[in-house]
Parts: structure tokens; sequence; C-alpha cells
């Protein structure tokens, strides 16, 4: 009988077993208050869970780690830092796949803005743990461990303590840094965690160097289909050859993330052209225009 850490361990598609088992990068240039509509789609990581924490962070350690040196006038010691300390972006990955929820259809979504990097997973923290606690983000102890026996396999390979260390740690890089503290934030039903590591304050915006470092980035912003037609054929081709495909299916057929073909489907809706007939279990699509 094939296990469930077996599954998320050793297997080149764990998504077969557990819909959606990936991480996913959002960018926002000017910030996700400031303007929601101007975001680009970064990676999207798939593999076993080892594999894709591993090509997570080699992937934010070569977009987003940078060190600066600087000369200040009254010191004679220049002062290095990084914009994000690698150790902290190790332990937050590390541990949105360690502590996902895998029985939910949701990916992990790593958002970048100028001003730190948000990772956020379905399934929040045990309620053996305080609000208070939460809120203070010194140490989050749990009388429960979700997914022991992956927290086991990970220890293994030096991928995480098992320890409750993880904040701890973040915090210790990052004020070694010279960067802010890192925030936490769930919701009453502990549905989902959500981890901010702050960018250093003397790092500046680095996000508008990103497109040009990487290939997969989609240059296009979320509300323009009309500057992605190419999506919006291949949408309906899809659509076309498999009208009870759902949207993960578009998504993994064009190597792209569920978002995306969310944002184009909704597009092609409002334009008329396809729409959807029945609920979103068991209905299928049309091609009306």
């Amino acid at each position: 009988m094939l296990r469930n850490v077996a599954a998320m361990m050793f297997c080149e598609n764990p998504s077969k077993f557990f819909k959606r088992t990936q991480i996913e990068i959002v960018y926002f240039p000017e910030g996700r208050l400031n303007n929601p509509s101007n975001l680009y789609e970064g990676a999207v990581i798939t593999g076993s869970v080892p594999q894709i924490i591993d090509r997570t962070l080699e992937y934010l350690k070569r977009m987003l780690v940078m060190q600066s040196i600087i000369k200040p006038n009254d010191d004679y010691r220049s002062r290095k830092f990084y914009t994000y300390p690698y150790q902290a972006l190790e332990e937050s990955v590390t541990n949105s796949l360690y502590h996902r929820d895998y029985q939910e259809w949701e990916p992990v979504v790593i958002t970048v803005e100028p001003d730190g990097i948000t990772i956020q997973n379905v399934g929040g923290p045990d309620r053996s743990i305080s609000a208070a606690d939460i809120s203070r983000c010194d140490i989050l102890v749990s009388r429960r461990y979700r997914n022991r026996r992956l927290g086991e396999y990970l220890k293994e390979l030096d991928m995480t303590e098992g320890r409750s260390t993880g904040i701890p740690t973040i915090q210790n890089v990052l004020e070694n840094n010279g960067s802010p503290r890192a925030t936490v934030i769930t919701d009453e039903d502990r549905t989902f965690f959500r981890i901010t590591i702050p960018c250093h304050e003397a790092a500046g915006n680095i996000i508008a160097d990103i497109a040009h470092k990487d290939g997969t980035l989609k240059a296009s912003k979320r509300s323009a289909l009309k500057s992605a037609p190419e999506t919006a054929l291949q949408i309906i081709d899809e659509i076309r050859n498999n009208p009870n495909i759902t949207l993960s299916e578009i998504a993994a057929n064009l190597g792209v993330s569920r978002r995306w073909i969310a944002t184009n489907i909704k597009h092609l809706q409002d334009k008329g052209i396809v729409k959807r007939v029945g609920p979103n279990k068991g209905g299928h699509w049309e091609i009306i225009g």
C-alpha cells in the first residue's frame, strides 16, 4: 500500500495524489495594495516535496538574494547586508511544505513585493498555539504536528529541525542582517498560515530588475488579455478538446499557474466567448463566440 509520505517524498508528481502540490510565485512591482492589477506571474515549481523545496530555494536565491556593501561616512568599516538572508527563506519555504494541509487543493503561494516576501500555505497553526504567541511571532510551540512523518523525512535530509526552532531562527538571522522582524498572520479558523519576510530597508525596489533575469516571467499585466492572445487561444483549444476540463488541468497542460488560467478564463467569459454550464463540480465549458 502506498503511504502518503512516500508519495510526497519520492513521487515526481505528487499532485496525482495531493492536488496542486506546487509553489506559485507572483510579483507585484508596485505592491499589492498600491496597484493590485500590476502583477507578474513567476515560476510554478513542481516535483516531490524535497525537489520543490530545493528548486524554490535555488530560484529565490538566484532572483532575490543579493548582497550590498555600504561605506558609512562616519565609520571606516563597511556594512554588508543581504536583501533577504537565505536562511530565513529556507526556513519559511520548508515550513510551508511541511505544515501544508495536503487535503486542501491549494498551492503554496509566494508573493514578492518591494518591501518583502510573503509565503502562504493552507492549513494554519494548531489551536494549541495561542493567538498571543502568533502575534508576537517569537516561537510557535505546537502540541500536535501536521504531517509528522513528512517532517521526520525532511529532518533526515537536514531540511528541518522539527523542534519549533523555525521562527526563532528566522528572527535571529533577520536581526543579524539588520532587517525588520518577520510577521505571521492566520485567521480565527486557522485555515492558512502566512509569514512575511521583510526586505532590508536599504535595498530599494529590486523587482524592476527581475524581468531581465527570469525567462519564465509573464511580461503582461493580469488585466490585459490582449497582450497574451496565445494563452487565450490555447485555453479555447483545451476547452474544445475537453469541455469537462478543469482550470487546474488546463494550467498543467499549458505549464502556467492556475491563477493565470482563471484570470484569462474570466476575461473570455466577460467577452462572451466561453461560458460555464452547471456547477464548478460536475459542470462543463461551452464555446459561444
